[in-house]
C-alpha cells in the first residue's frame, strides 16, 4: 500500500480532509486555490494524522450519491509513463557523500580548492545595486557544493576556488523566486571561503563502520545503497502514478456541484481543529487566525470552505466510479482489506479499527481503494525499466547467437 494511500485513509478517517489533493490539482487549471488555504490544509492534515478526532465526528459524516454531483469522463485506458527506478553511480556517490557529511568522518581542509561534493564554510554578502539586501548575508555558513541550496551559479562559482580566497559572483535570481523584490534581479555575492570539509575515500573499514559491520566491503555497501535508492524511487513513482492517473480522471470529469451538507461538515472539522489548536495556545480563535495564520477571519472561513471542496474532489470521483462500476465488498474482501489497515496502523484487530474510525468510514475508504485500483489496473502503462530489461535481454540473446554462429 503506497504512502499516498495511507495518507488518504487517515485524512478521511480523522478529519475528512484533502484526500490526495495534489493528485487532483497539480498541473490542473480547473482548480482554484488560495495559497494560505492550501498551507492551512496541509498543516491541518499533517497534525490530524497524529489523531485529532474521534469516531463520533466520523459517524456524523453526511452520506451522498456521487453521481448526483459528478459527470465522469474516461477513467479506463488512461496512459501513464512511469519514472525509471534505475540508479546511477553518481547517485550512489552523492548518497554516500551525504551520509559521510552527516557523520564525524569528514576531513577539514585548511588549504586546497573547492570540489563538487565538498562542504564549504563561507562568509557571504549579497548586494543589489551596491546595497546589501535582506537575507543575503551570513558568516560561517556550511554550504554543500552541488546540493542546489543556493541560486544557480552560486555553488558552481566556488568550485576551484582556494581556502582563504574571496570571489565576487555576479548572479541573477530566478523569475519565480519567492521574494518579489529579488525575482529576476541581478545581484552580486561577495564570498570568502573559510575552510573545506571533504568526505574521505570509502574503504572496506569505513564501509563496515558506517553500516555497523553489516557490510564489510565497499562493493557490498554500495550495492545496499543502490537497493535503498531504488526502493525509494519505486515508492515515489507509485505515488506519481496514482497522482498522474487521478489528475487525468479529474480533467476528464465534470464536478457539477457539491453536497453542501458534507462541505459544511468538513469545513467545521477544519475550524474545530484550529479552535482546539488556539485553545492549547490559550488564545481566542480570532486572535489565533490573525496572529498565527496572518489572515482575516472572513478569508480564513472562505479558505476553509474552499479546502473542504478541494478535499472532496478526489473522493467524489472515486465514489462515482464505484457507483458506475457497481463495486461492492463482500464479507471476505472487507475483512482482508480492513486487516491491511489494521496491520499498517498497529491496531489489535478490525473491531478496534471500526471502533476508532466508525465502520461506515472504513467501508467507504475500502471502496475508494477498490475504485482507485480499477483505474490503475486499466491504465496503459509505459515502464522504461521494462523496456531497458527487454533491450538487455535482446542484446544478450544476439550475442549468444553470434557466438554460436562463430563456433560453427
Amino acid at each position: 500500500m503506497t504512502d499516498i494511500m495511507k495518507r488518504r485513509f487517515m485524512m478521511a478517517a480523522l478529519l475528512c480532509l484533502t484526500m490526495m489533493a495534489a493528485g487532483c490539482s497539480n498541473g490542473n487549471t480547473k482548480t482554484t486555490e488560495t495559497g494560505a488555504g492550501t498551507e492551512a490544509a496541509t498543516e491541518a492534515a499533517s497534525e490530524a494524522e497524529t489523531g485529532a478526532q474521534t469516531d463520533t465526528a466520523a459517524a456524523k459524516r453526511p452520506d451522498y450519491k456521487a453521481l448526483d454531483y459528478v459527470t465522469l469522463g474516461e477513467y479506463k485506458g488512461l496512459p501513464v509513463t512511469l519514472a525509471s527506478t534505475a540508479v546511477t553511480d553518481e547517485e550512489i556517490d552523492a548518497e554516500i557523500s551525504s551520509t559521510l557529511s552527516q557523520s564525524d568522518k569528514m576531513e577539514t581542509l585548511e588549504e586546497g580548492t573547492v570540489e563538487n561534493g565538498d562542504i564549504a564554510n563561507i562568509d557571504y554578502e549579497g548586494t543589489k545595486d551596491g546595497v546589501a539586501f535582506d537575507g543575503g548575508t551570513d558568516k560561517g555558513y556550511d554550504l554543500s557544493i552541488g546540493s542546489g541550496t543556493f541560486i544557480e551559479g552560486f555553488e558552481e562559482g566556488l568550485i576551484g576556488k582556494k581556502v582563504g580566497e574571496s570571489v565576487d559572483l555576479n548572479l541573477t535570481f530566478p523569475e519565480n523566486y519567492g521574494s518579489t523584490e529579488l525575482a529576476g534581479q541581478d545581484v552580486v555575492f561577495h564570498v570568502t571561503i573559510n575552510s573545506i570539509k571533504r568526505a574521505p575515500e570509502l574503504t572496506d573499514e569505513l564501509a563496515a563502520e558506517l553500516s555497523d559491520s553489516e557490510y564489510k566491503t565497499v562493493d557490498a555497501y554500495r550495492e545496499n545503497v543502490r537497493k535503498t535508492l531504488q526502493e525509494q524511487k519505486a515508492s515515489t513513482r507509485d505515488s506519481q502514478k496514482t497522482n498522474d492517473l487521478m489528475t487525468q480522471v479529474y480533467n476528464n470529469a465534470t464536478i457539477n456541484d457539491y453536497p453542501e451538507d458534507l462541505v459544511a461538515f468538513m469545513k467545521d472539522q477544519y475550524v474545530d481543529y484550529y479552535a482546539q489548536y488556539a485553545a492549547q495556545s490559550e488564545m481566542e480563535l480570532s486572535d489565533f487566525i490573525e496572529q498565527n495564520l496572518q489572515t482575516t477571519e472572513e478569508d480564513f472561513y472562505a479558505q476553509m470552505e474552499e479546502m473542504a471542496r478541494q478535499g472532496l474532489r478526489q473522493e467524489m470521483l472515486l465514489k462515482a466510479i464505484a457507483e458506475v462500476e457497481e463495486l461492492a465488498l463482500d464479507d471476505t474482501e472487507y475483512q482482508e482489506r480492513a486487516q491491511k489497515y489494521v496491520d499498517m496502523m498497529g491496531l489489535e484487530n478490525i473491531e478496534a479499527l471500526e471502533n476508532q474510525y466508525g465502520k461506515k468510514v472504513v467501508e467507504t475508504n475500502l471502496l475508494l481503494d477498490k475504485a482507485l485500483e480499477l483505474v490503475e489496473e486499466n491504465a496503459v502503462v509505459t515502464d522504461p525499466d521494462e523496456a531497458e530489461t527487454e533491450a538487455e535481454t535482446g542484446s544478450e540473446a544476439e550475442s549468444e547467437t553470434e557466438s554460436e554462429t562463430g563456433a560453427e
